[in-house]
């Protein structure tokens, strides 16, 4: 993509000596061997200049002959409510040497409709075509088919945006607006309010916003159901998980001065649009601000197991999307002190992928904290676990044994090729999300991407409530996933959300904080701290 040749260089880790069939491998012997290949790429390098100076120079030629060749002109992607998301987005794509304009005037494309003020325009006649190519095709048939690592890369879908490609009749006359550069957003104070303060979920750092609150002492809540009302700016609309902070004793520990003070800081520092409210009263029905439509919110004190046989990879994009962006604590324990460990100090237990069967003697403890108010997040390997030994422990394993007649005999030499076929190395797929759910609120559309390499999936659970993220059939959409596998997960839930005595579990059979790049799941996982009781069991 950038006319440039990647190397990678892995070999066995070492910690002190060990033992492997080419004889003993010392950690010295690893730290000689990465400076020996650092040094010989640099003369490879070297020996190679004229070579790879013309492959730049024809590369850069063949982008510009291929940008002029292509009918798709251009990409437009929208970000309606969420200008944060978008300047991630836009970071990305500035850090590449990728232009990126505004969009003039309102399109719409194939049904979809992208407004000026929230969407934007990647034009594809830049020295960066491939890159650009790369970041927002849709591909899914490959001449390779054998994929051991992630396959699908595509920026809008990870990001949640509305998007669509663009030809020249769609991008005449003024539709393309000036160049911006990523600017993080930043709100002006709202004015002082009589009664309370409102602000909309669908902000990326809406859960950073909160978490503020509730440190401070305020007892803010969430909106169960849209809204519309009267602010000192106007009429507004806002959606479910709209955040009400009250005034007067119902705020909490801090004066109206106080709050007005804090949400002034959320407004500039988060980029949250404040709306000031003056009367409790709303237009919508049932949706007046003191009505049970709202729900209190419970500070949460986050547990995250750790150590052996966890995924590092997989805690440590919880912790970086948390401590990182969010600004909210998360303590990190090593799952070997879980037997000593006083669960009732924590809110809520996340459980990563990864291997799981030592956790089997304290699935009665989990067991008995969950029911007893605590709520349990888990994913993949994590979300397996939790779903076979809290969930379902009684459940017996379904005997799949097989004739033997019915078996394919395949020869040897094709064993390497057919099980890679089988894996699903990183592919973003499909999924139907309920959006009424507490789960999903602050998502607008109920078409939501995700990045999944595995086929952990769930039965549909019999409360007919719990599924919040159904896999629909053809859910392939960029990246390689066989016909089979495809069909192995249609109609399966990717996540689900069942009440358990007084606390919650939500299981996600994917990971949607994926390297820190798959924005629009992280607020399916945000959701699940701060919204796990925002939901009942069936009657």
């Amino acid at each position: 993509m950038h006319a440039s040749m990647g190397m990678l260089f892995e070999q066995a880790r070492s910690i002190g000596l060990r033992d492997t069939p080419h004889g003993v491998l010392s950690f010295r012997d690893n730290i000689r061997t990465q400076y020996r290949t650092s040094l010989e790429m640099i003369r490879a390098g070297v020996e190679m200049r004229r070579a790879l100076l013309e492959y730049q120079r024809e590369f850069s030629l063949d982008s510009i002959e291929l940008a002029d060749e292509d009918d798709i002109k251009a990409y437009v992607f929208s970000a309606p409510g969420d200008k944060a998301r978008a300047f991630h987005a836009i970071d990305i794509l500035n850090r590449h040497q990728i232009r990126v304009n505004s969009l003039q005037e309102d399109l719409i494309i194939d049904g979809t409709t992208f407004e000026a003020e929230s969407s934007y325009v990647v034009e594809t006649d830049q020295a960066q075509y491939r890159m650009i190519k790369a970041l927002f095709e849709k591909i899914t048939t490959f001449e390779n088919d054998i994929f051991y690592d992630v396959s699908a890369w595509t920026l809008p879908l990870a990001f949640d945006f509305d998007f669509a490609p663009l030809g020249s009749r769609d991008i005449r006359g003024d539709a393309v607006g000036s160049e911006i550069a990523a600017e993080f957003p930043s709100e002006p104070a709202p004015s002082q309010a009589d009664y309370a303060y409102l602000f909309s979920w669908s902000n990326y750092y809406a859960p950073r916003a909160l978490y503020r609150l509730l440190d401070a002492g305020v007892r803010p809540k969430f909106a169960n159901k849209p809204l519309q009302l009267e602010t000192n700016e106007g009429e507004v609309q806002l959606g479910r998980g709209s955040i009400l902070i009250p005034l007067g004793w119902q705020g909490g520990d801090l004066s109206d001065a106080e709050i007005h003070a804090l949400v002034s800081t959320i407004a500039a520092e988060d980029g949250i649009t404040i709306h000031a409210i003056d009367s409790g009263h709303t237009s919508s029905a049932g949706m007046d601000l003191g009505s049970p439509n709202f729900s209190s919110i419970e500070k949460p004190k986050i547990l995250l197991l750790v150590g052996e046989g966890i995924s590092a990879g997989d805690a440590g994009e919880v912790w970086h999307l948390l401590d990182y962006r969010m600004a909210t604590p998360v303590y990190m324990v090593d799952k070997r002190r879980l037997a000593t460990l006083n669960l009732d100090d924590y809110t809520h237990l996340v459980l990563v992928g990864g291997r799981h069967g030592d956790l089997n003697a304290r699935s009665k403890k989990i067991d008995e904290w969950v029911r007893q108010g605590g709520t349990l997040v888990a994913m993949r390997q994590g979300a397996e676990w939790v779903y076979e030994k809290i969930l379902h422990p009684d459940d017996e394993e379904s005997d799949e044994n097989e004739e033997t007649e019915s078996l394919e005999r395949i020869d040897y030499a094709d064993k390497t090729d057919v099980e890679a076929k089988e894996i699903i190395g990183g592919a973003i797929l499909q999924g139907d999300l309920d959006i009424t759910h507490p789960i999903g609120y602050g998502i607008s559309n109920r078409s939501i991407a995700s990045l999944r390499n595995t086929l952990i999936a769930f039965d549909r659970p019999k409360n007919p409530w719990a599924t919040v993220v159904a896999i629909p059939e053809n859910s392939l959409l960029s990246g390689y996933a066989s016909a089979e596998n495809q069909q192995k997960l249609a109609g399966k839930a990717m996540t689900i959300a069942e009440r358990h005595g007084q606390g919650s579990v939500i299981l996600f059979s994917d990971n949607p904080n994926f390297r820190a790049y798959f924005f629009g799941t992280n607020r399916l996982f945000l959701n699940s701290l701060y919204f796990s009781k925002g939901f009942r069991s069936p009657r």
